[in-house]
């Protein structure tokens, strides 16, 4: 463009107002802000405020001047409620005719589609030979007569993109982003989730194609501004008027190919995620116990569960692998996890297990180190690729007569009424050894042991072994010097 067009364009705010309005703007802004009109009206009654038919017949001028005038009126504190309400009417009509009187905005259609062409081919034009030439201007190595006749062409060219004074004003214009956009944009949200503009900000869809239009844009000469607002979704065009009609139709028309290649690509990304989900899952049952199981020894479950997944499991003895493991079934289950569930299950002749899973460095005395499935690797400093899997053992658990599920249960009063050393102190000792035996027997969670201390008597109740075991204690302290 030429210099003086830069500094208009410089000196002028990107506007969407006509220059009417943009005026009605300046002036509330000056009554607002405590500078009323040079002209103020000098009195404050209703009389003074113009009718709505006074009004009707005022030119543009007059109805700028009137605005200007009642303005300054209603910003005085001594009106009375009849010449606000008048002074308000009048305002608002007076507006309301000023907008009405005001131009479009749009640019003023062509004669036909033939004549608009022209008119935008030769403003590109005179856009690239003003560009060109001010590209030349600023190189170090011209000579006076050069410089002085890349001057003359200059001077033509902005000439010649004066003839067009309308098309090239400021203008700014917002454009609602399309709603099929938005949709697909939404979708596509996680193509873009770690990208980041220049301006450091997160991008999504909408901005990012609101970007390539705007460099593509300037990659063409032009000077416009593209930005997205945000809340209401509209994008932002500012520019001289033909370069905001150029970005719109590029807006419009690299759309369809746009989106187009958003739904390949989420679809392309749906299958890629889809894929691998059933590739986890594949993982996943080699990597877990999966099994329908009817019923059988501890051996042949063991065998079973090897079968289904690669696992270290070592049976203590050879009794234990005889054992009946009832029904079970189970799915997507750590093998480690799987086996020690077993210590849970109710076994026959009141039979036990006991499993111990020892991980890679529990061997050496530390903490048991992180458990790594087949096929994982994880990368350490100085640390080789490794693919371990713990060890399972499975041994018989000792089970005491105390501890049988079918151990009978008992119960006994201890009359200590006899007894000399049944003081506070004695009894407190008793108490004590009783359960100290108890925790070491393993029973003292089946046991219930109450003493009565007005009648002197200790009520016991639980596994036949734990009440012989306190029948014990009670006569050791008894046969006490």
């Amino acid at each position: 463009m030429s210099n003086d067009m830069s500094k208009s364009r410089s000196a002028a705010p990107h506007q969407i107002l006509t220059l009417p309005i943009l005026a009605l703007a300046c002036m509330l802004s000056a009554a607002a802000s405590g500078h009323p009109s040079p002209h103020p009206i000098q009195t404050a009654s209703a009389a003074d405020i113009p009718t709505i038919e006074a009004i009707d017949g005022m030119s543009t001028e007059e109805l700028r001047q009137a605005l200007k005038a009642i303005a300054a009126t209603r910003e005085r504190q001594d009106l009375s409620a009849e010449t606000r309400n008048e002074a308000k009417r009048a305002f608002d009509h007076l507006v309301a005719r000023l907008r009405s009187d005001s131009p479009s905005d749009a640019p003023p259609a062509p004669q036909n589609a033939d004549a608009e062409s022209t008119r935008y081919k030769r403003l590109v034009g005179l856009r690239a030979g003003i560009v060109s030439v001010n590209n030349q201007l600023s190189s170090p190595d011209l000579t006076a007569e050069e410089r002085a006749e890349l001057r003359r062409d200059l001077s033509v060219l902005n000439d010649q993109m004066r003839q067009f004074a309308d098309e090239c004003s400021p203008a700014t214009e917002r454009i609602p982003v399309d709603q099929a956009f938005l949709m697909v944009a939404s979708r596509a949200q996680s193509l873009f989730e770690n990208f980041l503009r220049q301006n450091g900000r997160s991008n999504n869809a909408v901005e990012f194609y609101i970007d390539s239009v705007e460099a593509d844009l300037h990659g063409s000469l032009s000077s416009v501004d593209l930005e997205l607002e945000r809340p209401l979704s509209m994008v932002r065009v500012s520019g001289w008027r033909w370069e905001v009609e150029e970005a719109k139709r590029a807006l419009r028309d690299a759309l369809p190919a746009y989106i187009a290649r958003m739904e390949e690509l989420i679809d392309a990304e749906e299958r890629v995620l889809s894929e691998r989900q059933r590739e986890q899952g594949r993982t996943e049952e080699l990597l877990t116990v999966n099994i329908d199981w009817k019923g059988g020894t501890l051996q042949e479950l063991v065998t079973s569960v090897k079968s289904l997944v690669e696992c270290n499991v070592v049976l203590a003895d050879a009794t234990v692998g005889g054992l009946t493991i009832p029904a079970l079934a189970v799915k997507r289950v750590a093998p480690e996890v799987f086996f020690l569930s077993l210590q849970s299950l109710p076994l026959d002749e009141d039979a036990q297990i006991a499993v111990t899973v020892i991980a890679p460095d529990a061997a050496n005395g530390g903490k048991p180190a992180e458990v790594r499935r087949p096929g994982e690797v994880r990368r350490g400093q100085n640390e080789p690729i490794i693919a371990t899997s713990p060890v399972i053992m499975i041994a018989r658990k000792p089970v005491s007569a105390a501890d049988s599920p079918s151990a009978s249960v008992r119960q006994r009063i201890f009359d200590l009424s006899d007894w000399p050393g049944a003081d506070a102190k004695g009894i407190k000792s008793l108490i004590e050894a009783i359960d100290f035996a108890l925790q070491a027997d393993g029973s003292a969670d089946r046991v219930k042991a109450r003493y009565h201390e007005p009648s002197r008597i200790l009520f016991a109740k639980g596994p036949s072994g734990s009440i012989d075991l306190i029948d014990e204690i009670v006569t050791a302290f008894r046969n006490k010097k």
